[in-house]
């Protein structure tokens, strides 16, 4: 049913909940699994100062 899946992380426990149940809805499937960590975007006039 499912070959890919994507789970966002940021660390807090709602998501480690949710990397478990990824984990074994991928394991079931025999799906790939992506972890993606959002972060803030860089402004780009700081970062050169």
């Amino acid at each position: 049913m499912f070959t890919y899946i994507i789970v966002p992380v940021d660390g807090s426990e709602p998501s480690r909940a949710a990397v478990q149940l990824g984990l074994a809805l991928a394991r079931e499937q025999r799906a790939k699994l992506t972890f993606v960590h959002p972060i803030e975007p860089l402004d780009s006039a700081a970062a050169c100062a």
